[in-house]
């Protein structure tokens, strides 16, 4: 992962949502001892788009001494596809060798690829930043994840059920009979208030005006 991006995001997203973003990849890396080293290409397409660009992954044919290469990234070129791999933040071309002696992938150190070249793209190029409906969409998913695995490993309340008349909790059954009858008091009175709230404000209308001022109505605090 490109470690400035990284860490202007360490403060939006959590250490799980930035390992799952498409801002990491892997960089294979290769040592010239000589002008030419036999390597072996990715095992599978883990690049992000931001930095393969035009190149797409493909699976060659079997080639002429019945062997099938391994599939790798390759750009087209002139009616061609051509294997290619990123290696030490750099494009290269890649060759087949299908002598059995020679057999696999070879890289020459003078096939680097020149960024901007192929519409390929590059490492050091800086990835887009995520919009801000990504980030909400990614935090989203990690309350959710989180909410429900507190609910899962919460201990459940005492209920009664239909099947047990017995009252397991006297306390709590107390207060929520409180709380019903309050509740309905302050219904009742809300409506009241906004009944005679109402009568002033139509007297008003009819009457173009009144002495002191239409009271503020009650909302039940």
């Amino acid at each position: 992962m490109r470690h400035n991006i990284r860490q202007k995001l360490t403060t939006l997203l959590s250490e799980d949502q930035l390992n799952k973003m498409e801002y990491r990849y892997i960089m294979k890396t290769v040592i010239f001892d000589n002008d030419v080293k036999k390597v072996e290409p990715r095992k599978e397409p883990d690049l992000p788009k931001w930095i393969t660009g035009s190149a797409e992954w493909k699976q060659p044919p079997t080639d002429k001494n019945g062997n099938i290469p391994p599939p790798s990234y390759h750009c087209f070129y002139k009616n061609r596809w051509f294997p290619l791999e990123l290696f030490n933040e750099q494009w290269y071309w890649l060759d087949w060798d299908s002598n059995s002696k020679f057999l696999g992938y070879w890289v020459k150190k003078k096939d680097a690829i020149d960024k901007g070249y192929y519409s390929l793209e590059h490492p050091d190029m800086e990835p887009p930043t995520p919009t801000q409906t990504q980030l909400e969409e990614s935090a989203k998913a990690q309350q959710c994840a989180e909410s429900a695995s507190t609910q899962a490993s919460g201990q459940k309340s005492p209920q009664s059920s239909n099947n047990d008349p017995v009252d397991r909790d006297p306390a709590q059954t107390e207060q929520l009979r409180a709380t019903r009858e309050t509740k309905q008091v302050d219904e009742a009175t809300l409506a009241a208030t906004k009944e005679a709230a109402c009568l002033i404000t139509n007297k008003i209308k009819l009457e173009g005006h009144l002495k002191g001022r239409v009271p503020d109505t009650f909302d039940g605090d």
